[in-house]
């Protein structure tokens, strides 16, 4: 029989160990920006709102490139998440077991990524803003799936 003492200390172990990342299942979770909602651009009026005003509201864009008739501004927003479970995990403590290999790992991947996409002419007015968002196959899915 374990006594009570002895439990609560294995217990408290394993605890801190999970709590200092050494657990056998694992879950990450990555933004990068801020997302943007069609709420967010709702200001925008084709032909009428200013760069400077779209700037003003929504910050720097992640990118600039040259358009035909005058530029393209895009923001970005990135949004990961990452799921692994080494399954063979608690046959670290297993005697005989420990030196061989017993890693059974499980897990799923998704990125997902929004683009704010705003068209400006020479003249600094906006000609065109379209949000896109991630396709479906970008969602997180923990549990293998067939594709």
């Amino acid at each position: 029989m374990v006594s009570a003492r002895r439990l609560v200390s294995a217990l408290a172990g394993l605890a801190g160990l999970a709590a200092a990342g050494c657990s056998p299942i694992t879950w990450t979770r990555t933004t990068l920006n801020q997302p943007i909602h069609p709420a967010d651009i709702e200001f925008i009026t084709p032909g009428q709102t200013l760069w400077r005003d779209v700037t003003a509201r929504l910050g720097a864009p992640s990118a600039i490139d040259p358009g035909v008739e005058g530029f393209i501004a895009r923001y970005f927003f990135y949004d990961a998440a990452d799921f692994d479970a080494d399954l063979g995990a608690p046959l670290d403590y297993v005697g005989p077991i420990s030196r061989a290999p017993h890693e059974l790992d499980t897990g799923g991947t998704g990125i997902g990524g929004d683009v704010l996409t705003v068209l400006v002419n020479h003249t600094g007015v906006v000609t065109l803003a379209t949000l896109s968002h991630a396709d479906k196959t970008a969602n997180f899915n923990p549990l293998p799936t067939d594709h």
